[in-house]
């Protein structure tokens, strides 16, 4: 039935009772009948239909209001309007987690609390309790209202029950592809790369319309709502790894006196450390240093050492580089190894570079000869 066809039913079924209403008060006598037609023309017109108009206004304006709670919800990254989350803000936004801390919005609450508020604004005439967000329907029950006449008096529900088109479940989906994102990308040290290759098509930076995600791991989204397109979820997720970062690529130069090491700087990590060893068979081995190195026999004359660089104590001069000392050269972190401190000056080596933070190694995640 379309919304013509409902509206026509349930006018049809209000006159049908406001008749039932009158012959019944026409028999016991609480009414004046006066002459004959006047009445019931007076009491459908003034009492009924005026109800029935009201409810029809209520419902439009129900229709606007939460469709206004959704965007503003949204807005706020699912938090009331004011609120911020516990994670803190970047640019206003708020952020769904801090490292590994979560804080998503609780809907349930968020929904209940503005929807009282926005209601007691737009419909400042009723008052409303039991409000529900179910499917696409925005419902609330009302008080008892009477519309008193010359006619008589006439009693109606201020309920409604209206379609948004639009279901808040949209939040559920949302966070579960949030948390999927954060358990792929927060441990990557190239978040651009993971990011592009991982996201969603409809995930933007915060313009809503571009895809640019290359200022520090606190990343701000954009998501447009797949069934209401007013509805623009902005939000926030931080991506600073909860532990060391791999070192994707170590580059080797090789020089008269020394091996010039250099990979991609991390702005998360504590500090460096660049490993070496003459023992080649570890070339193809990855994971924790600590279980690859035990692997290089004792009873030979094979050697292998590192060396740890703090973060702190690198030098932003590159235009000399010394022996034993690391450089931040741009977007790089070089060290300096002199072919005199290795166990054989002249021999060939792999090696091989892992960040530290807060106590803890990234695995190794590949050699590169000299």
């Amino acid at each position: 039935m379309n919304k013509k066809g409902s509206l026509m039913h349930w006018t049809i079924f209000g006159i049908m009772v406001a008749l039932g209403v009158f012959f019944f008060f026409s028999k016991t006598g609480q009414v004046d009948v006066g002459v004959k037609g006047e009445w019931s023309t007076d009491f459908l017109v003034n009492n009924v239909l005026a109800a029935e108009k009201e409810s029809l206004s209520v419902d439009s304006v129900a229709i606007k209001t939460g469709r206004e709670i959704a965007q503003e919800l949204a807005e706020n990254s699912g938090f009331p309007p004011g609120k911020s989350s516990d994670c803190a803000t970047i640019n206003s936004i708020n952020l769904w987690n801090k490292e590994d801390k979560k804080c998503f919005p609780d809907t349930k609450v968020s929904l209940n609390e503005h929807g009282q508020k926005k209601l007691t604004e737009k419909i400042p005439q009723n008052s409303y309790f039991n409000i529900e967000f179910k499917d696409t329907f925005f419902l609330a029950d009302g008080d008892k209202k009477d519309i008193i006449t010359p006619a008589g008096k006439y009693y109606y529900q201020t309920d409604f029950i209206v379609d948004l088109g639009y279901s808040f479940q949209e939040y559920d989906s949302l966070i579960s592809t949030a948390i999927n994102l954060l358990a792929t990308c927060q441990n990557v040290n190239d978040l651009s790369t993971c990011l592009t290759a991982n996201k969603l098509p409809n995930w933007k930076d915060t313009s809503c319309n571009t895809e640019n995600f290359f200022a520090g791991r606190e990343i701000g989204f954009c998501v447009i709502s797949t069934s209401l397109n007013s509805v623009k979820y902005k939000f926030a997720l931080d991506f600073t790894p909860t532990g060391a970062l791999s070192v994707d690529n170590t580059q080797v130069q090789t020089q008269t006196d020394r091996y010039e090491i250099s990979v991609a700087k991390d702005d998360t990590a504590d500090s460096y450390k660049v490993y070496y060893t003459d023992y080649l068979a570890l070339a193809s081995q990855t994971g924790k240093a600590i279980d690859i190195f035990a692997q290089v026999p004792t009873n030979l004359l094979y050697s292998h050492s590192s060396w740890t660089i703090n973060k702190a104590d690198l030098n932003t001069d590159c235009t000399t580089k010394e022996i034993a000392k690391g450089y931040l050269c741009e977007d790089k972190m070089v060290y300096i190894v002199g072919k005199s401190s290795l166990s054989q000056e002249y021999g060939s080596y792999i090696f091989a570079v892992t960040t530290l933070k807060s106590g803890t190694e990234s695995d190794i995640q590949s050699f590169t000869s000299s």
